[in-house]
């Protein structure tokens, strides 16, 4: 039986499992379908900035789809500041950071919104290890190709 306080993210969890299915089902019928993965990250709720790093390493670049980029913006921003180096994803039983270190290992690319870095008063310093500041150029690299597919978060 599922606790009370926790009924709210088996709801969560429920839907994502939803989506997830509903964009596997297609790449299975499409095996040859390798299309760029770009995601969206607009939220700073440490399970759902990890859910976004899990799910670009292992069903993007672990499934062959290449280049998966992940723009970092809005609230999102703060997570990759490195003073967040400590905050933890319980559901993997791993830091945030640890999981941004094992999707760029994979070879995923982090691109974080300048505007939002000025807003909170972020250096090209203050980001963790590997993310980059992004620009107009890196995002339309990946955002605008033709088999481009979208998530957000």
């Amino acid at each position: 039986m599922i606790s009370p306080r926790l009924k709210p993210f088996a709801v969560v969890l429920a839907c994502l499992v939803v989506a997830f299915s509903a964009l596997v089902a297609p790449m299975t019928a499409q095996a040859q379908d390798k299309s760029a993965l770009f995601i969206n990250l607009t939220n700073d709720d440490p399970w759902k900035v990890a859910m976004a790093a899990f799910f670009a390493t292992n069903f993007g670049l672990k499934q062959d789809h290449k280049p998966v980029v992940i723009f970092v913006s809005v609230q999102a921003t703060s997570m990759f500041h490195k003073n967040k180096a400590n905050v933890r994803a319980e559901q993997f039983g791993k830091t945030v950071h640890e999981m941004y270190r094992e999707f760029q290992a994979a070879g995923g690319k982090v691109l974080v919104c300048p505007v939002c870095m000025k807003a909170l008063s972020m250096a090209d310093t203050d980001l963790i290890e590997g993310a980059e500041v992004a620009s107009v150029k890196t995002v339309n690299e990946v955002l605008f190709r033709t088999d481009t597919k979208v998530l957000a978060w």
